[in-house]
């Protein structure tokens, strides 16, 4: 049987219960992506992207201060937006990050061309989150809706949140039977024979 990949990703960290998550997927063999925010790369957080950094997870950004980048009129604050997290995880950690999620899934041609310029792909969604960034939606309520849409290739917006971790239970094991790995952005790419993209390619590659 010809395996199946899956690239989880979560948005909004570092923050609480990052650790955990990360663990979750340890033990069942497997990598995710965790798309940081800037203002969030501090000493209080140092431990949570070690972590991860240690667990072969993939860290990439989450602009700066989570600003929709296409309602920011000046330019040099949307390029200072997209570079500040790579900058500084690079000078705290010694670690290249290669992708990026725009907060809100917010770009117009400009951040699209500052982007290109930068060199940062912008990456995007074809699995359905089932809007765990919303407090309402339950862990019972994210799982199945997650699994659901998991195909081979595909990408899932996530968030790093206590509810979101207890779906990891349910998740991770319903996949893990249907013959998914579990792997990092840049792993999918790298397996599917992906040129690393831009967000309007990547939803033409990864929606099903």
């Amino acid at each position: 049987m010809n395996k199946k990949y899956v690239a989880l990703t979560f948005d909004d960290g570092p923050r609480d219960p990052m650790i955990e998550m990360i663990d979750k997927f340890t033990a069942v063999g497997g990598h995710a992506t965790f798309l940081v925010c800037g203002t969030l790369l501090n000493k209080e957080n140092d431990e949570r992207i070690k972590h991860a950094i240690e667990a072969g997870c993939e860290l990439g950004g989450h602009s700066y201060n989570h600003l929709s980048l296409n309602k920011v009129e000046e330019l040099a604050l949307i390029e200072a937006n997209l570079r500040a997290p790579y900058d500084i995880v690079k000078a705290r950690y010694n670690y290249d990050m290669k992708v990026t999620r725009l907060p809100n899934h917010a770009a117009d041609e400009r951040v699209f061309e500052i982007a290109k310029k930068l060199g940062i792909p912008l990456i995007g969604t074809g699995m359905n989150g089932a809007s765990d960034w919303n407090p309402e939606v339950p862990a019972e309520e994210i799982a199945p809706k997650v699994i659901a849409s998991a195909y081979d290739g595909g990408i899932c917006c996530l968030h790093v949140n206590e509810r979101t971790c207890k779906a990891l239970d349910t998740i991770l094991p319903a996949l893990k039977e249907q013959g998914y790995e579990f792997v990092t952005v840049s792993e999918l790419f790298e397996i599917k024979g992906f040129e690393p993209p831009y967000f309007e390619q990547i939803k033409g590659t990864t929606a099903p």
